[in-house]
């Protein structure tokens, strides 16, 4: 038994184990636990900090657990706290087994986490936008795959061709239809903005040239003045 006994509490089952030796792998750690795999719901472990260099412990690991019952936790307290343990540097430490201060774990380790089934799957058969696509489909395809008319309503075949082809003779779907009209009206706000800042730059030159024929204007009129003044007060 360990030195301590945790306190029992039946709504935990989540604890932490403390003082890890810090060259301890995460292989060895859980080989260690081996015994106790089938209660063991969840863990993670988090390896220590050692420095080769002056070899010394700069941090210990610890790992977090999340056992099937509060027994089966304290069961694991009692067993594993005051354990002594070693690295393959030789650092030796007595482990500390206490009740994890938050019993959250991940969604997915918890018994009562369930899969996300989408409500929607198996139900596109069933959508009407779906099957007015299926509809318009097979009308496309039964009219590709019909036979010529006769050459007495040619004159009808060439009123009803523009809905399925090109001017080319290219099949044109649906689907790219609306993306040549996407298109087109791209080119269409493109060549607007262009226009328009087209415009605002000749805007700009205008007033640009009509400030610096002002300026020019004032100038002149400033020497005439001057020149006004000398006259006289050579006169």
């Amino acid at each position: 038994p360990g030195r301590r006994t945790m306190a029992r509490d039946e709504t935990r089952q989540k604890v932490v184990v403390r003082c890890i030796p810090p060259c301890l792998r995460e292989e060895e750690f859980r080989e260690s636990v081996e015994r106790w795999a089938s209660q063991i719901l969840w863990l993670s472990f988090e390896p220590g900090k050692y420095d080769t260099v002056r070899k010394t412990v700069r941090a210990p690991g610890y790992a977090h657990l999340q056992l099937e019952s509060a027994e089966a936790a304290i069961g694991f307290s009692e067993a594993l706290d005051g354990a002594p343990y070693c690295d393959c540097e030789h650092n030796e430490s007595r482990l500390m087994v206490e009740w994890a201060l938050s019993q959250r774990v991940p969604a997915s380790a918890s018994k009562r986490h369930k899969p996300r089934v989408d409500r929607r799957t198996g139900t596109i058969e069933k959508d009407e936008s779906f099957l007015q696509f299926l509809s318009s489909l097979e009308q496309e395809q039964a009219a590709l795959s019909a036979p010529a008319l006769p050459p007495a309503d040619s004159s009808r075949e060439t009123a009803a061709a523009p809905a399925a082809r090109d001017a080319a003779g290219v099949v044109v779907t649906p689907l790219m239809a609306y993306m040549k009209e996407l298109e087109q009206n791209r080119l269409q706000r493109v060549a607007a903005a262009a226009a328009k800042k087209a415009e605002a730059v000749q805007k700009k030159q205008l007033e640009e040239r009509r400030q610096l024929q002002a300026q020019l204007l004032a100038r002149k009129e400033k020497l005439r003045k001057e020149q006004e003044g000398r006259s006289r007060l050579a006169q």
